[in-house]
């Protein structure tokens, strides 16, 4: 069989390499909601908008789990700080935002009952198979979260191989009691 050429590669794997950011998106086009006030405390509406904001955790890819309340002052300063990590991770972390002030969707109401604790910012962020690497209530330095981040997205995205029966029983059927 010949070998295929740079060019031919290029385009095996170009509907691929496509579809791969698609997969990813979690909330698509995150941004802040132009009339918020920083200098006041108080609901003036979601803090974050976007599109697909509904969905919950994609399994595969690390998850950043932002929840938060309208009226929580110190929640907008974090709604900033997720929106700017979004535009730097939005083709590699799954990006759930939920907004305690306003009514959950099924797959939201589960994560709220998984992670939430009852104070505002909340910020987890779930490595590729689901375990949280990070959970933090309170306001978290961009920096923090940039570095839990690229350590979730280190990991491996599948359990480490388990050994087989055979392999992790000795002769007598109990584990760690093989003699030599």
């Amino acid at each position: 069989m010949a070998e295929m050429t740079r060019v031919q590669k290029y385009f095996l794997a170009a509907p691929f390499l496509l579809a791969v950011p698609a997969l990813l998106n979690g909330a698509d086009n995150l941004r802040m909601n132009p009339r918020l006030d920083y200098m006041k405390n108080g609901v003036q509406g979601p803090l974050i908008l976007g599109d697909k904001m509904d969905e919950g955790v994609r399994e595969g890819v690390p998850n950043l789990i932002f929840f938060y309340a309208e009226y929580c002052y110190n929640a907008k300063r974090q709604a900033l700080r997720t929106v700017e990590l979004y535009r730097d991770y939005k083709d590699s972390v799954h990006f759930v935002v939920l907004d305690l002030s306003q009514p959950l969707t099924p797959s939201q109401i589960d994560l709220f009952k998984k992670y939430f604790s009852p104070d505002f910012p909340h910020i987890i962020i779930l490595n590729s198979l689901g375990k949280p690497v990070f959970d933090y209530v309170g306001e978290t330095p961009t920096a923090t979260l940039i570095g839990w981040l690229d350590f979730a997205l280190r990991l491996p995205s599948a359990p480490p191989e388990q050994y087989s029966d055979s392999a992790a029983k000795s002769s007598d059927g109990k584990p760690g009691s093989e003699k030599p």
